[in-house]
């Protein structure tokens, strides 16, 4: 629903010629942000079961497909984060959907850790 509301607002407003560039482009990268939901990984459970942070509000049911991300945290001089950077890893399958939490399985060679990353395709 709130997809289609999303859409329908950015066409009405670029159709009635109200909305600048850059308006047009932040309400088109929050209607992608809604098609594709990202999350992260709340716990493991096995090397092939882990719980993500997505559910059926944001979207998502049974069956579904996540592209699954190592987050690499650079730090400075001061051991402050300046910058998380995410390598693709692999691919997780919704098994049980809830509300906002999901658990899925894996079948690949990386070790999952709490909080890498995870986005729908």
């Amino acid at each position: 629903m709130k997809k289609k509301l999303l859409a329908f607002l950015c066409s009405s407003i670029l159709a009635a010629g109200l909305a600048s560039r850059a308006v047009a482009a932040d309400a088109s990268a929050s209607a992608q942000a809604l098609r594709c939901p990202q999350g992260k990984v709340l716990a493991v459970v096995s090397n092939e079961v882990v719980i993500v942070s997505l559910g059926f509000h944001q979207g998502l049911k049974t069956g579904d497909k996540l592209d699954l991300y190592e987050t690499m945290q650079i730090t400075n001089s001061t051991r402050t984060v300046v910058f998380t950077d995410e390598k693709l890893v692999g691919e997780i399958v919704l098994q049980c959907v809830q509300a906002s939490s999901s658990k899925a399985s894996y079948s690949g060679n990386a070790t999952v850790k709490e909080d890498w990353v995870v986005k729908a395709k």
